[in-house]
């Protein structure tokens, strides 16, 4: 039984290896993290109702294309199949309500509730205001042999009632779990990505917050 468990774990770190590489030559590797760009997440410590909004203008789609040159490439094919192609790209924009944001939000609350902290999408008379800015989308690929992993890049800034800003982070390289898509839809494997980019965002912010809480603890 150790040895089959030891053989699973190195398959594993193997295959993520594998995948994590296989997204591009241009990409570098980075490892998945949030990075401070402005402002102070301890400012949001106390902070209850949060308000989530999305913004995917102008983002970058696998390599270096708009995400409408990577559309027109991918439905190219149904160039003779119009109503093909307009079913695509409607699962395309469709998948944002129907799978990211939900993933993002669901994660959100699982990670930062613990701190009393609670996101809805687009939500009405929130204390903070959190906009999610797609930078970076690799939808990544799979069959039943392989699979390229989906990755995240986004910016998101905590803002108040009035605008002002609080804190700004980018959240790098948050990539779809490996084993999360055996049903090989695209719409899953970025799902999974939005999930790793909410659970890296809430999980910095409750690592700071936390630690500012036990060392006011120790004090007293």
């Amino acid at each position: 039984m150790k040895v089959l468990q030891l053989n699973s774990i190195l398959l594993g770190f193997l295959f993520l290896l594998f995948s994590n590489f296989s997204i591009g030559q241009k990409k570098e590797y980075v490892w998945p993290h949030a990075e401070i760009i402005s402002g102070d997440p301890l400012a949001l410590q106390g902070k209850k109702h949060f308000s989530i909004t999305y913004d995917y203008s102008g983002m970058i789609v696998e390599e270096n294309e708009t995400e409408e040159e990577y559309l027109q490439r991918k439905l190219g094919k149904y160039a003779n199949n119009s109503k093909k192609g307009d079913k695509i790209r409607s699962k395309w924009f469709d998948a944002r309500k129907k799978f990211y944001e939900p993933a993002f939000e669901k994660y959100f609350n699982s990670t930062a509730n613990s701190i009393g902290m609670v996101g809805v999408n687009d939500g009405s008379g929130a204390e903070v205001n959190l906009l999610v800015k797609t930078l970076w989308l690799y939808p990544g690929n799979s069959n039943i042999f392989f699979q390229k992993v989906a990755v995240v890049e986004a910016e998101c800034t905590f803002t108040d009632y009035e605008g002002g800003e609080i804190v700004k982070y980018v959240v790098k390289y948050a990539l779809s779990h490996i084993w999360s898509d055996f049903t090989f839809r695209q719409s899953s494997r970025i799902a999974q990505a939005y999930r790793k980019a909410a659970i890296i965002l809430m999980g910095d912010v409750r690592k700071k917050i936390i630690r500012r809480e036990k060392k006011n603890r120790d004090k007293n």
